[in-house]
């Protein structure tokens, strides 16, 4: 699981905080990882609807950063 973080705060959405990813994907990948990332967000009294919208904008944040570490 992968989630963010800035400011002492995780309900943050990933590519809005302060983790290098593009490094961690470079690094897991280099470690011999092969297996899947999933994305975490944790956000309380939002919609479903809202938290999709920060689901597509993390995955369009992280997938050219992983393709990248492949």
């Amino acid at each position: 699981h992968v989630r963010d973080f800035k400011d002492g705060n995780i309900r943050v959405t990933p590519g809005d905080g302060d983790i290098d990813f593009g490094d961690f994907f470079r690094r897991m990948r280099g470690l011999g990882y092969a297996g899947d990332f999933s994305i975490e967000l944790e956000y309380e009294g939002t919609t479903a609807d809202q938290n999709q919208v920060e689901l597509q904008r993390a995955a369009a944040h992280l997938r050219p950063l992983l393709a990248v570490a492949l």
